[in-house]
């Protein structure tokens, strides 16, 4: 942020933003610690220098974090847990364990029943008894395509609770062109199916005039506003380019009231192929990349608008679920081999950005069976773990919060080629940045509305113990 400063001290990262001072734990567990007033800090550590001017400058912070230390007897605890992302005892374990409780299915095209049934036979082997399969139906558009769509979501639907005894979450990719009337009803009956609509018309969206005048044409958004109002809070992908990351926090609170609160992914251009769905023929957008600059700016606007939920919005939603959170991280499913990418002639491969990439074909649902290659997905894992994760990621101070790069990125980047418009590192900075922008502002908020709880008088501070660093609320006096 342009109007903070920072500096991390092995496993304590502090910062400071005017008068306020935040310290919080880089590894596990996650604490945090927020003085309203730094001289007052400095004063009861006896740090005459971390006052007024000296705020900014990193010699002071690093004083007062080494003060910190050398209060703590045996000051390990401010050594971080792990360096970089070797897999610690038990964290492959961990990933198994996430594994038979949630995978994800992602069917590329219209898929006859037999390869469906056959995929999510495959995909639930192993999956524990209250596990959940997410199924998402792409490059093919069941609601335009009713008849069959509608008997495809029941064989899945009661495939899973039937066959399998598991839950389902099944999301349907439709251009939300032609809708048979008995849509609403149908998923109303059946409140684990969504539709997503990728907005790729709002990518023409200049201004919101632009915006008002789709929403009078447009017959996909007159739609999505009809889910909203039947109580079926559709989903939107959000592509965001050049023309229209300027009013991207506008179109997001918009398409939130129209629908009366729709879940929304707000996703960079150069993510696309990772979104591919059937395209109206008549769409034709410039997909050109906003600045990663103006695509941060825009993703903190939204932050900070208090009209905008954020348990709607990814990434920030994403973020914010990992502000507080002890849990073993994990980026997607893709990230620990839980997804499977299924085409119409049954070839199945680790992961929807890994369809048509040779080595990440596990084999035919049709011909192999139970006999696919499952131990690709076991080495997406250990990839991650070692050779994958860009080296940039062992000193961000926010690698144990976020798990590091998602695994789909940089598949999708190696689908892609280093001589891509897309590759070299750009999908990486566009996943990245935000969310290091995003850590930051959503720790301050956090700690100003748990301040702003406990009354003027009311702080954050760290106690210094024995056996390491105390987190906790006290009272001073007024």
């Amino acid at each position: 942020m342009s109007d903070s400063t920072e500096v991390t001290f092995d496993s304590v990262l502090l910062r400071v933003r005017g008068k306020s001072c935040l310290a919080a734990s880089v590894a596990p567990p996650f604490r945090a610690a927020r003085w309203p007033d730094t001289e007052l800090l400095g004063q009861e550590l006896r740090l005459p220098d971390f006052v007024g001017a000296s705020l900014g400058e990193r010699g002071a912070q690093r004083a007062l974090l080494s003060v910190l230390a050398d209060r703590v007897p045996g000051a390990g605890a401010f050594r971080p847990r792990r360096i970089g992302f070797r897999p610690l005892p038990g964290d492959m374990a961990r990933r198994e364990a996430y594994r038979q409780s949630g995978r994800s299915v992602i069917f590329l095209g219209r898929c006859s029943r037999e390869v469906v049934l056959s995929a999510l036979e495959a995909v639930t082997q192993g999956l524990g008894p209250s596990g959940i399969v997410e199924v998402s139906l792409k490059r093919w558009d069941p609601v335009g395509d009713w008849p069959t769509g509608r008997e495809r979501i029941d064989d899945i639907i009661s495939y899973l609770y039937q066959s399998r005894h598991c839950g389902c979450a099944l999301t349907l990719f439709s251009d939300l062109l032609e809708v048979d009337p008995g849509l609403w009803e149908f998923i109303y009956q059946r409140p684990r199916v969504r539709v997503a609509w990728v907005a790729r018309e709002l990518m023409e969206c200049r201004s919101m005039q632009d915006f008002q005048a789709q929403r009078e044409q447009s017959a996909a958004l007159g739609n999505l506003e009809r889910l909203g109002e039947a109580g079926l809070w559709p989903h939107v992908v959000l592509p965001v380019c050049q023309d229209n990351c300027h009013i991207l926090p506008e179109l997001v609170l918009a398409l939130i009231e129209g629908t009366r609160g729709a879940s929304i992914d707000v996703v960079p251009a150069p993510f696309l192929d990772s979104v591919e769905v059937p395209r109206h023929a008549t769409a034709r957008v410039d997909s050109t990349a906003p600045s990663v600059e103006d695509y941060v700016e825009a993703l903190l606007a939204i932050c900070r608008n208090p009209r905008v939920p954020l348990s709607l919005v990814s990434p920030p939603s994403w973020v914010a679920a990992r502000i507080d959170s002890q849990a073993t991280m994990v980026s997607s499913p893709a990230g620990v081999g839980a997804e499977l990418a299924v085409l119409p002639n049954g070839d199945v491969y680790a992961g929807e950005s890994l369809a048509g990439v040779n080595r990440w074909h596990l084999g035919n649902v049709l011909d192999d069976g139970a006999d696919l290659r499952w131990e690709r997905l076991d080495t997406i894992s250990e990839m991650a773990g070692y050779s994958l994760k860009p080296a940039r990621c062992a000193g961000c101070a926010w690698r144990y919060r976020c798990g590091g790069v998602d695994t789909s990125v940089l598949l999708l980047e190696e689908r892609l080629g280093p001589d891509a418009a897309n590759g070299g590192g750009a999908l990486r900075e566009f996943y990245c940045a935000p969310r290091r922008s995003l850590f930051e502002e959503l720790l301050w908020a956090s700690m100003e509305t748990t301040a702003r709880g406990q009354g003027p008088a009311g702080r954050e501070r760290v106690g210094l113990r024995e056996d390491g660093i105390d987190f906790e609320p006290v009272k001073i006096a007024q």
